[in-house]
This record gives structure tokens, C-alpha cells and sequence, in this order.
């Protein structure tokens, strides 16, 4: 089985910045874009990291 590790990474960015974006909706405070953004790369580089550990 093939995993394209960019596909992985750029699908989490995104995953990983909606959640983030929903739950500062929902607890109400302010959404700063570039600390969503970090945050959504930390966790993505977090999974493809996880894949090299398996």
C-alpha cells in the first residue's frame, strides 16, 4: 500500500485547522489565524511522524 506523506500532511492541516477553528467558535473567544495555523502543523507533522514509527 502507497501513502503519499503530502496528501497525509496537507489533509491533516486542514482537519486539524477546522477543529480548531469550530471549538474557538464554540467556547467563543478569538481566532488568531496564524496561531490555528501552527497548530495545525504541529499536528500534522505530529502524524506523519507517527507513521514513521509504526
Amino acid at each position: 500500500m502507497t501513502i503519499y506523506l503530502d496528501i497525509v500532511f496537507l489533509e491533516n492541516i486542514l482537519m486539524n485547522g477546522i477543529i480548531l477553528y469550530a471549538t474557538g467558535i464554540v467556547i467563543k473567544t478569538k481566532c488568531n489565524f496564524f496561531k490555528i495555523l501552527l497548530s495545525s502543523i504541529c499536528g500534522a507533522l505530529y502524524a506523519v511522524r507517527y507513521i514513521f514509527n509504526k
